[in-house]
């Protein structure tokens, strides 16, 4: 189930080519979604609020698929991209044991 996490990472760096707009709203759609769940498995581990929840709820807020934001920027985008991408993965090797498993 980890590898979920490898998706949205490889969607995030193969966008910051120019791709066409629908590509941009699949890459919306899986950081939301994997940012979610980032947040559930935050909150579960820790039973609080903590910096990862707030985090990875931020960049769910930035990348949601239904309100989206734009920027109008491809060089903020891509600033934007690299760092949560980076962020994601960061998150891939820190998550929970029970999660790895």
């Amino acid at each position: 189930m980890i590898w979920i996490f490898l998706v949205p990472i490889g969607l995030l760096l193969l966008g910051l080519a120019d791709m066409p707009i629908g590509y941009y709203t699949l890459v919306r759609i899986a950081v939301f979604l994997i940012s979610i769940f980032s947040c559930l498995i935050s909150y579960h581990s820790d039973k609080e609020i903590g910096i990862t929840t707030i985090t990875f709820g931020l960049i769910a807020i930035l990348f949601n698929p239904i309100f989206p934001v734009y920027l109008n920027d491809k060089d903020i985008w891509t600033a934007i991209d690299i760092v949560v991408a980076i962020l994601l993965a960061i998150r891939y090797f820190t998550l929970p044991k029970e999660i790895r498993d």
